[in-house]
């Protein structure tokens, strides 16, 4: 599952517990999602984090109408990274 928090409108953190299948290790059953402002945004992001890790899942548009991906960065943190599309004509 996962929770967010947010203040007023504004998402300001979201986290989730390990994926269906996936073991339990001390440690990985965290993930921080970061809510990008832009699909630029969300590939600088993606690239920096990523650098040293490993991608668990790339990015990619998902069928939320979000761009979304995952990974480990290099000190053991796992990232959601997630950007809304904006709304198709």
């Amino acid at each position: 599952m996962h929770s967010a928090l947010k203040r007023g409108d504004t998402l300001f953190l979201m986290a989730a517990d390990n994926m269906p299948g996936s073991p339990f290790n001390q440690g990985n059953n965290v993930s921080v999602c970061i809510e990008c402002d832009s699909a630029e945004e969300i590939e600088a992001f993606f690239k920096a984090l990523s650098a040293g890790g490993e991608v668990t899942m790339p990015l990619q548009d998902m069928f939320w109408n979000a761009r979304f991906g995952m990974l480990k960065d290099k000190f053991g943190i796992h990232w959601m990274l997630n950007y809304t599309l904006p709304p198709k004509a």
